[in-house]
């Protein structure tokens, strides 16, 4: 099972456009192709709705760059090409300005596009645990490489490799904001990572921790295995990776308090 058609699907360098061409060998590898295909077709066709939303929000803010308050007309030209510049990039490449001030559009976008990925996740984790299950590292390792060239092409958790350092900030509920870095260790095959954070960094006495997490699509999840320097009795975070930069919520517990919500806001600098 699945055999014949991941030996072509990953000669043909793993796309989902072209997967619904891949024959099968036998009657449960037929229904495994007929089901990527499908879901394949679905995936796209929610990314490119998604990506409309994104560039009619581009069209609006362009139009109300001529009008924004506060602005005068000069800066108001400087704004409006910035958002032209925006919308072309996003149109060509499907990445967004690197600046703070579309933080909000591309975790949207990043969002609606991990949702609909996540159908094509469940399969390639059928293949991974098929292998798994019957002793067959070969397979097993195609389930890996689908999920390493999906992760890719998404553009998404693939940014977060071992040796990556993320530097941004921690955006706390009142509206305070502490510097917040995060620094990936070891990363295995299948998205597995260690890695370590420091909680305002620079600060004397500031907390640290180190974590273990995994990847899924353009999904990241990290928790605190240790405590380093301070009281954090719990720390568990769930987000996104879209390009270089990370958006995420974290939930925190210090001591034997309650729970804390805050979001951190990261770019890769190395």
């Amino acid at each position: 099972m699945f055999r014949h058609s991941l030996l072509l699907l990953i000669a043909a360098s793993f796309s989902v456009a072209t997967a619904d061409a891949v024959p099968a060998e036998d009657a449960a590898e037929a229904v495994w192709v007929k089901r990527w295909a499908e879901r394949s077709k679905d995936f796209a066709a929610q990314r490119d709705r998604a990506r409309d939303i994104v560039l009619a929000s581009f069209d609006i803010a362009i139009r109300k760059s001529d009008s924004q308050p506060g602005l005068t007309p000069a800066a108001r030209t400087d704004r409006r090409k910035e958002l032209q510049e925006g919308k072309e990039t996003f149109e060509k490449t499907g990445a967004f300005p690197t600046d703070d001030d579309f933080v909000g559009g591309q975790f949207e976008y990043a969002l609606k596009v991990n949702k609909a990925a996540i159908p094509l996740t469940v399969l390639i984790d059928e293949v991974i645990a098929e292998g798994t299950k019957t002793k067959d590292a070969t397979l097993e390792r195609q389930g890996l490489k689908m999920k390493q060239d999906l992760e890719k092409q998404l553009g998404g958790a693939s940014r977060l490799v071992g040796g990556s350092v993320w530097h941004g900030e921690l955006r706390r509920p009142g509206g305070g904001t502490i510097p917040y870095h995060l620094y990936v260790g070891k990363m295995g095959e299948g998205g597995l990572f260690k890695g370590h954070v420091e909680d305002s960094p620079g600060a004397q006495g500031n907390w640290s921790y180190d974590v273990e997490g995994q990847t899924r699509a353009l999904g990241l999840e990290y928790r605190m295995t240790k405590s380093v320097r301070g009281n954090f009795s719990a720390v568990a975070v769930n987000g996104i990776v879209s390009g270089d930069r990370m958006i995420a919520k974290v939930v925190s517990v210090a001591g034997k308090g309650k729970p804390v919500s805050s979001t951190i806001v990261l770019k890769r600098v190395k």
